[in-house]
C-alpha cells in the first residue's frame, strides 16, 4: 500500500494527473474496498497518554508510526521513549486524551 501512495505522490510532483486517475487512483480505491487501508486514530505530533505499571500517567508525543505502531517520545525532561501499537484492543494501552486515560486508571483502581 505505501508504494501506491509514493507513486501517486511522485507522480503527482512531476504532473502526471492524467497516469494517476486512470492506473493509481482505482488500485487505490480497490484497496480501501477491500479493507486494506486502515485509518489510524493518531497522527505524528499528536500527544497521547499512556498509564504504566505503577499507576502513572505519562504524556507522549507521537514521534513516527510505522504500520500501527507509534513510536513515542515522553515529554518530560527524561525523554523516554516507547512504541505503542494505536490499535491495541480490546484493553488499549495508548490513550488520546488524559480524560480517557484518567478514567481508564479509575476504573483499574475501582475493580
Amino acid at each position: 500500500m505505501p508504494d501506491i501512495i509514493q507513486q501517486i505522490r511522485e507522480a503527482l510532483a512531476a504532473g502526471e494527473n492524467a497516469d494517476i486517475l486512470h492506473t493509481l487512483l482505482p488500485e487505490l480505491l480497490k484497496s480501501a474496498d477491500d479493507g486494506k487501508i486502515v485509518e489510524l486514530p493518531c497522527k505524528v505530533g499528536d500527544t497521547v497518554y499512556h498509564i504504566d505499571t505503577g499507576n502513572h500517567i505519562w504524556e507522549f508525543i507521537i514521534v513516527e508510526i510505522h504500520g500501527a505502531t507509534a513510536e513515542v517520545e515522553s515529554k518530560d525532561s527524561l525523554k523516554a521513549k516507547a512504541s505503542f501499537d494505536v490499535l491495541d484492543m480490546p484493553k488499549p494501552r495508548l490513550f488520546f486524551t488524559r480524560e480517557a486515560a484518567e478514567k481508564a486508571l479509575g476504573e483499574r483502581d475501582n475493580s
